[in-house]
């Protein structure tokens, strides 16, 4: 398995828990339809085994598969990601050009909820497919890296790509609602690793509780997104 490989699998296992809350919240949602289930001698009060659907690359797909990932592709995930970056164009480490059907990486899924992966020139995108609304939901570039790297002992750089008045209006784009100044975080990436005159930005939630945050930003040094995760509204 070379190094490229094992990578897209390590940034594939880092949206699993945010899939698994993502999942959990669409099996337990009344309003809304029911996901296919298998039902082998339930008994009265026990929850149904619901099928879970995953797919690792292209060719695991049957040919009638496929047709409808394509058609999938074409006519929701493809809109959503070129509307996600409308509203991130001056921060994208991509072009938007660059998402086709045949960079697909993997899939996973349950009922109504799908989670399609993409790797875009080492970026690995994920966007997420329900009934009620498609969207990016996670972004992992080669640089967010360095926000596990130890600083190297030199003066730090802690100035910041963006602030506050920056993000107010992303957000709301994004999200759809307003974002307080006081609930949007933006701390020096220098103070926690080797990126110098990067940004992390948490928004929402407990400041003590990542799980928490609605959204989690790491902007490098250029503006460019190394790291982007949409958590559960």
């Amino acid at each position: 398995m070379n190094l490229k490989r094992i990578g897209i699998i390590i940034a594939i296992l880092g949206v699993l828990v945010l899939i698994a809350v993502l999942l959990h919240r669409a099996g337990n949602q009344p309003d809304r339809p029911q996901p296919l289930i298998v039902r082998t001698n339930q008994v009265p009060g026990e929850k149904p085994v619901v099928r879970v659907s995953r797919k690792e690359r292209l060719a695991s797909f049957t040919a009638e598969e496929l047709e409808s990932f394509k058609k999938r592709f074409d006519e929701s995930l493809l809109p959503a990601f070129r509307e996600w970056c409308a509203i991130y164009s001056k921060h994208l480490p991509f072009s938007p050009d660059d998402l086709k059907y045949d960079k697909f990486a993997g899939q996973v899924g349950r009922g109504n909820l799908q989670i399609y992966t993409f790797v875009l020139d080492g970026v690995t995108v994920s966007i997420s497919d329900s009934t009620d609304k498609t969207t990016v939901m996670y972004l992992n570039a080669p640089g967010s890296k360095q926000m596990m790297e130890l600083p190297t002992g030199a003066q730090p750089d802690i100035s910041t790509p963006v602030n506050i008045a920056d993000m107010v209006p992303l957000l709301k784009a994004d999200a759809k609602v307003d974002f307080r100044p006081e609930q949007i975080r933006v701390t020096p990436s220098a103070f926690s690793g080797s990126m110098n005159g990067g940004a992390q930005v948490n928004v929402g939630g407990d400041p003590l509780n990542a799980a928490s945050w609605k959204f989690t930003f790491v902007f490098q040094a250029d503006g460019r997104l190394a790291y982007y995760l949409r958590g559960t509204q």
